[in-house]
């Protein structure tokens, strides 16, 4: 799976298939959760992981569950409820905190974009993609209304990036245009950037 690439794709996933075989289902759970993995930390590959998951379950069919479990313990497994702030350039933690930062911004973005890659393969049940959009729209509206803080703009960043990764692949203009419609005095914790990414998420 480390070394999946266009090229060789047809050649590994026909071994990885044929071990899966031979095993049991622990095993293949050991394998799809490490596919997850790497289609979230690997943004780049999310569209052949995507596809390596699509020929697993068409395979061994029981591995949509494996992918169900995945999607439902994301929060718990990345700690995404836990917002990394930056301090101070002079803070003895700058460094560590802008790598903590920088890392979690990946994460929930490479998760955004993997999960829009399964989706349109019909490995998310189209009522799972609608449930999660309609939490993360519901969470920014009611985020981007509450006082302008730092924890508050960073977890409206995120919930946007979100949306901007799904957006071509879900039916959500008519929300993004709705929450845009809403005057800025009332969205204090909806910056201009994260007004400016979901203006892009319409194009």
């Amino acid at each position: 799976i480390n070394k999946l690439s266009k090229a060789n794709y047809t050649k590994l996933v026909s071994d990885v298939l044929e071990r899966l075989k031979k095993r049991d289902e622990f095993f293949r759970l050991r394998v799809t959760t490490l596919l997850f993995d790497r289609g979230i930390h690997q943004i780049f590959f999310a569209p052949l992981m995507a596809d390596a998951y699509r020929d697993i379950v068409k395979a061994h069919p029981d591995a949509s569950s494996d992918l169900a479990t995945q999607i439902t313990m994301f929060d718990t497994l990345y700690d995404t409820g836990n917002v990394t702030m930056i301090p101070a350039s002079t803070d003895p933690g700058y460094e560590e905190a802008v790598v903590a930062w920088t890392k979690q911004k990946e994460k929930k973005r490479g998760f955004a974009v993997y999960l829009g890659e399964l989706y349109s393969r019909g490995l998310v049940p189209e009522e799972t993609m609608m449930t999660i959009v309609k939490t993360i729209l519901d969470d920014l509206r009611e985020t981007a209304s509450t006082p302008k803080s730092g924890p508050n703009e960073e977890h409206v960043d995120a919930l946007v990036r979100f949306i901007f990764a799904v957006a071509s692949k879900v039916p959500i203009a008519k929300d993004v245009r709705a929450l845009l419609a809403i005057p800025k005095a009332s969205t204090p914790s909806l910056s201009m950037k994260s007004r400016f990414k979901l203006e892009d998420a319409l194009k």
